[in-house]
């Protein structure tokens, strides 16, 4: 095992297993190439978990794009959820509910992409309409 994702683990392996049950992690977002935007969280995961991945919006609702959730093992290719439309306005948007098996640290990612103005349906950077303003929370639940 690397030393990073082993020293990641050991806080999670010296929680109680009550402790261990259900955790609740929030991230925020980066621009990613041209156009698109990126949220991500990493967390220590040991055993099997119910995943849910959620997009939280707080905007004035004048964009909308794509929305996609990537689940993986860091480090190793991972699989991909449903593309979901999303608007920026305030809100919450389920995007990929499963279950993973894992004894390492698991990364989870939102892509929001072809990001266009409400009013006038032109193109617009996902940065422009949903920076700033957009988290990523993933709920594990065993």
């Amino acid at each position: 095992m690397r030393l990073p994702v082993a020293a990641a683990l050991l806080p999670l392996l010296a929680m109680p297993a009550a402790a261990q049950q259900n955790t609740t992690v929030e991230g925020g977002c980066t621009v990613h190439g041209r156009s698109e935007l990126r949220c991500a969280v990493t967390m220590p995961m040991v055993g099997r978990y119910g995943v849910n991945i959620e997009l939280l919006t707080n905007g004035p609702g004048t964009a909308r794009g794509s929305a996609q959730a990537w689940l993986s093992e860091c480090g190793l290719p991972g699989s991909a959820g449903a593309m979901v439309s999303v608007t920026n306005s305030s809100g919450t948007t389920a995007l990929r509910r499963s279950t993973a098996d894992a004894f390492s640290v698991v990364c989870a990612e939102v892509f929001i992409l072809n990001c266009q103005s409400i009013s006038t349906a032109t193109p617009v950077a996902c940065n422009d309409g949903f920076g700033g303003r957009t988290r990523i929370r993933v709920r594990l639940q065993s």
